[in-house]
């Protein structure tokens, strides 16, 4: 933010009104979203599978391609 000497214009912000359609389809949907989240869970757990659960490996051996130093 810039703050300076200079006084605001007087003449309030215009918008045209394709972005006050926008500003406005975009707040209900937040709120709809927000009011009644469940089809949307429901739609992304259909979109987006689970990953299936791995179990770890069992104690596997390091592979190294530096030889064991000798003493």
């Amino acid at each position: 933010m810039y703050l300076g000497d200079r006084v605001a214009d007087a003449e309030p912000l215009t918008m045209s009104p394709a972005l006050r359609t926008a500003l406005a389809v975009a707040l209900v949907g937040i709120l709809f979203i927000g009011v009644y989240p469940q089809p949307f869970i429901a739609l992304a757990q259909k979109l987006i599978p689970a990953a299936p659960a791995v179990a770890p490996a069992a104690a596997a051996p390091v592979v190294s391609d530096n030889p064991p130093a000798s003493q």
